[in-house]
């Protein structure tokens, strides 16, 4: 005796319930008396920002180093990341001090390296950042 076929195709359209959901979902399917489950693994990166100045207070003319720090708590790369820092109205960049994870100093003009500054914003290109990952970005400004 021949068993039946069943053929064909089920398409699951797992939705996101809010921002901070990833991980798993679990789907119990039933088809006739055969059941199953499908484990659907949800992946995303989650970015977290933290800026900190090397000092409290400073006073005209004194130098502030301030430290970006970009962590990925996600489970997946974050691709392409830019973060683009708008420079305070009270402070002047100094031009040449962006390190990124302490290597630098990085330029500050359009070209191979990831850092630009152009109209009072430091655009730092970070690229790539993997999962569980956190890069720092320090850089310098003066006190006017």
């Amino acid at each position: 005796m021949q068993r039946p076929t069943v053929g064909g195709k089920i398409i699951f359209h797992v939705k996101e319930v809010d921002n901070n959901t990833f991980g798993t979902v679990t789907v119990n399917v039933q088809c006739g008396s055969a059941t199953g489950t499908i484990v659907v693994y949800m992946r995303k990166p989650v970015i977290e920002l933290t800026k900190i100045s090397s000092v409290t207070s400073a006073g005209v003319g004194s130098t502030v180093t301030y430290t970006i720090s970009c962590k990925n708590s996600g489970n997946s790369n974050s691709v392409s990341t830019v973060i683009k820092e708008k420079i305070p109205t009270n402070v002047t960049y100094t031009a040449n001090t962006t390190k990124i994870d302490g290597v630098g100093p990085k330029t500050d003009v359009a070209d191979a390296d990831e850092i630009e500054f152009s109209g009072g914003i430091l655009t730092i290109n970070l690229g790539t950042v993997g999962a569980g990952v956190t890069k720092n970005v320090t850089f310098d400004v003066t006190v006017d």
